[in-house]
């Protein structure tokens, strides 16, 4: 039987703030949400729609990418795909999808982001690795 793959990468635009929590067990989790844009074609003519993706990110990673995760922010992420189920009395289950993030690779074109952090803080994406780049 083959093993399941179970990476995804996306790219977009945080919608807000991130929110940082800390769990039961003292365990940080940072979320956000990003908003990923498709563009194709239909009927002859351009359309766009937009996928509403909940992230969320660990530990140490968590609280060492918060200054960063800003409404507007441009970003990658690399992680893999979770799924739960949200039940809320009176309705049905409702199966929900967030990516737990890996990576993040924030946006370093300063002429994209409305709010510049500074070269430093563009550049930083929490990384071992600071020679590594963005992949796009």
């Amino acid at each position: 039987m083959i093993n399941g793959i179970n990476t995804i990468t996306v790219s977009g635009r945080l919608v807000r703030d991130s929110e940082m929590r800390v769990t039961n067990s003292g365990k940080e989790l940072l979320t956000a949400r990003i908003a990923v844009n498709r563009r194709y074609k239909k009927a002859g003519e351009y359309t766009e729609e937009t996928c509403f993706l909940d992230i969320t990110l660990f530990g140490d990673y968590a609280t060492k990418m918060q200054p960063f995760m800003v409404k507007g922010k441009g970003l990658s992420v690399v992680g893999s795909l979770r799924q739960y189920t949200k039940e809320k009395e009176g309705h049905e289950p409702k199966d929900c999808y967030s990516i737990a993030v890996d990576k993040v690779y924030l946006d370093t074109d300063e002429t994209r982001n409305k709010e510049s952090l500074g070269s430093k803080a563009a550049n930083y994406y929490g990384g071992d690795n600071q020679t590594d780049r963005a992949p796009f």
